[in-house]
């Protein structure tokens, strides 16, 4: 996704101020440590149900998926667990970002407003949309159709046209 991105700026075909990403799951997971490892390759973003906090979630239950994934516990190797964690490096996004998140969702949303609090605290435009009763992921046809406009609304707004 990254490598893409660059790649079609360096074409030419396109700029940095014209490049959203979005996700929901893995995928907002993805969109959202894009933003905060690479921070002068997107305009926008809108995060969905994310992954944002590897300590938070390994504590939460997820700690055989977790030290799976990452091949330790966050006790024997605490950086990892940091680097992986989109919220540990929201500090450096400059994207405007507007985030989905579910209030039921299994990864806690108090996550998502702190991830929401530190960007905001560097004067990036920034909005936490959450959905009231909402587990995992937007299933409900009539959330799925506000979230829809809320996204295109906002990458209207956000991204420059050519």
């Amino acid at each position: 996704g990254v490598e893409i991105a660059g790649q079609m700026v360096r074409q030419g075909w396109t700029t940095s101020d014209q490049l959203g990403i979005t996700g929901c799951s893995y995928g907002g997971y993805f969109a959202a440590l894009a933003i905060a490892r690479f921070p002068d390759t997107f305009a926008a973003a809108n995060p969905q149900c994310s992954l944002l906090d590897a300590f938070t979630e390994w504590q939460l239950g997820y700690s055989t998926l977790l030290s799976y994934l990452t091949g330790r516990s966050p006790m024997e190797d605490p950086d990892r667990y940091q680097a992986i964690s989109p919220l540990y490096r929201a500090n450096n996004i400059q994207a405007e970002t507007l985030i989905f998140h579910g209030s039921e969702d299994f990864l806690q949303i108090d996550v998502a407003r702190n991830f929401h609090d530190v960007i905001a605290e560097n004067d990036v435009p920034v909005m936490l949309y959450q959905f009231e009763g909402v587990g995992h992921s937007i299933f409900n046809v009539s959330f799925q159709r506000i979230a829809a406009q809320l996204q295109v609304d906002f990458f209207r707004r956000t991204l420059r046209a050519p």
